[in-house]
């Protein structure tokens, strides 16, 4: 077996024990990878110990050595580190909310296409928390997740919600020109994707004939039991009028 591949094996090692949710086997196994220079394990390595000491898993509950680590993680390139230090310093919850620090670690990631931090500074936008309310930017950083790969099944729902989004945009002409076309483009695209909201706001349009929409009862109907299968309960009410 070569040093390489002898390397690699020690890596994938650590992953199952992170899968099995072996955390300080974890730790072992990648700390052994990372020494022997596996860059990946290196980068892998800060980012599990800090998510290990922000939750006490296989340590004591430790923010400040979560913090450590995550930063180290995050200056090595690692996006998911980044992401996790911004979630860290936006909600104050286990160190003095920090808005700037906040901005920059997301914005690490979302340079990198981390869809959660370009959510969460499209959000960060939207609402004014932490930043000026700038709905341009805030368009700007969901039309990025809107935008990306559709590969990893936990980003979905976030590049739904994207979509969903941009159609709101341009319906309500909120950050961008007003256009019922794109709005309904993006309100579809995002209701295909599962996007109960959109789904509902699609009843919605076809129900009243808004958004350049001829009002269609039947059409309304079907997006309201596809949003109503999911929970949404406007939806839920709203089946029980017609």
């Amino acid at each position: 077996m070569s040093e390489n591949s002898g390397t690699e094996d020690l890596f994938q090692q650590g992953r199952d024990a992170i899968d099995s949710g072996d955390y300080a086997k974890a730790v072992e196994l990648l700390n052994k990878a990372a020494e022997q220079g596996h860059e990946i394990a290196q980068s892998n390595l800060g980012f599990l110990l800090g998510y290990m000491y922000l939750n006490g898993m296989g340590v004591p509950k430790n923010p400040d050595e979560a913090v450590k680590w995550y930063t180290k993680a995050a200056d090595g390139g690692n996006s998911f580190a980044q992401n996790s230090l911004g979630n860290i310093y936006i909600d104050g919850k286990d160190v003095p909310k920090n808005p700037e620090q906040a901005i920059k670690y997301y914005t690490m990631a979302a340079e990198q296409g981390n869809v959660y931090s370009q959510t969460a500074l499209a959000v960060m936008y939207h609402q004014g928390d932490g930043v000026d309310q700038d709905y341009v930017q805030a368009f700007k950083f969901y039309s990025d997740v809107a935008n990306a790969d559709q590969e990893d099944p936990d980003e979905i729902q976030f590049i739904a919600n994207a979509m969903g989004q941009l159609g709101t945009y341009y319906y309500t002409g909120c950050g961008v020109k007003q256009d019922n076309g794109m709005a309904i483009e993006w309100m579809t695209k995002a209701a295909d994707l599962g996007s109960a909201y959109a789904q509902y706001s699609m009843a919605q349009h076809f129900l009243y004939g808004t958004c350049g929409l001829e009002r269609n009862e039947s059409k309304a109907k079907e997006w309201l039991e596809k949003a109503a299968a999911q929970g949404f309960a406007e939806a839920i009410e709203a089946l029980k009028l017609i």
